[in-house]
């Protein structure tokens, strides 16, 4: 309204005007609105291979397979409610345990060993299956990752309401691509010291132990494409592989924040303890977020 005065209502505006209203005031701030979290689906892509079955160092008196579990058991239990999990090991879960540590299987099919799921039950099965397990063969982290992406793009994985992730845990490695060819530098037998002469390359004849990180790479970009993105957790034994799991963790779309690595690395040192606190760090964040 026009100033008529020096009382007015607040002074003399600028443009000469007062405010006397404020139209609809009335009805501010009278709507309620609930957050709600959005749900949080993860596919757990554990390896399973050979070498899970060493102690994570010489002071050590469980194997590193015993120490996932443990640890995995204690994760899925504290892990937020608004998560579910499911489960897809590799190599295959059957996998026969005498063909001289270098099996390489995966299962055909868009399906996992045990489907994401909310609610409690699926995490005492998914626990339970790991009891039921022993590690054995090769890395076929890529073969695994393409397992997942079946699942999340055609199987029943794509249908899941939410958001959906990959958990990606490893002690090695990639390998068992039998049309790789590589150098004694990118052969993970030699890599890992299990090549009797080290002057030799192993690889030349087991192709299958050639560095496979060109096709997981690859695979991680695909889960990337559809939405899926892959958090990278090394174990111990993933020291020489520092930089192939980094390039994974940041194509993933999630590396760690506020640590040298762009994975998250589990020391030898507290493995258990050490990859607990990483799976808490890893699902609590992922339920912060809402709509």
């Amino acid at each position: 309204a026009p100033v008529t005065g020096t009382g007015g209502f607040g002074g003399d505006l600028s443009g000469g005007f007062v405010c006397k209203e404020f139209a609809g005031l009335g009805n501010c701030g009278v709507d309620a609105v609930t957050a709600k979290t959005t749900p949080v689906n993860m596919l757990l892509v554990l390896d399973k291979s050979g070498s899970m079955a060493s102690p994570p160092d010489e002071s050590s008196s469980v194997s590193l397979w015993d120490a996932t579990r443990s640890a995995l058991s204690t994760a899925l239990e504290d892990a937020p409610a608004p998560v579910s999990f499911g489960l897809q090991m590799y190599p295959a879960r059957d996998l026969a345990l005498d063909c001289g540590g270098n099996c390489c299987d995966m299962p055909d099919g868009e399906g996992v060993d045990i489907p994401i799921e909310e609610g409690d039950d699926v995490r005492e099965r998914i626990v339970h299956m790991l009891e039921r397990t022993n590690p054995g063969g090769g890395t076929p982290t890529a073969a695994a990752l393409a397992r997942a992406y079946s699942y999340f793009s055609t199987g029943a994985g794509a249908d899941l309401e939410g958001d959906r992730f990959v958990l990606l845990a490893t002690d090695g490695g990639p390998n068992c691509n039998s049309g790789a060819s590589c150098e004694l530098d990118a052969c993970t037998v030699n890599i890992d010291g299990q090549c009797k002469n080290p002057e030799v390359n192993c690889c030349s004849t087991n192709r299958a132990g050639c560095l496979d990180d060109a096709e997981t790479l690859g695979q991680i970009q695909l889960l990337r494409g559809i939405g899926v993105d892959t958090f990278v957790v090394g174990l111990t034994g993933t020291e020489q592989y520092a930089e192939q799991l980094d390039e994974f963790a940041v194509a993933g779309g999630r590396p760690r924040e506020g640590k040298p690595e762009k994975y998250f690395k589990v020391g030898a040192q507290g493995s258990a303890d050490g990859l607990a606190q990483v799976l808490s760090e890893i699902t609590t964040q992922l339920v912060q977020s809402c709509d």
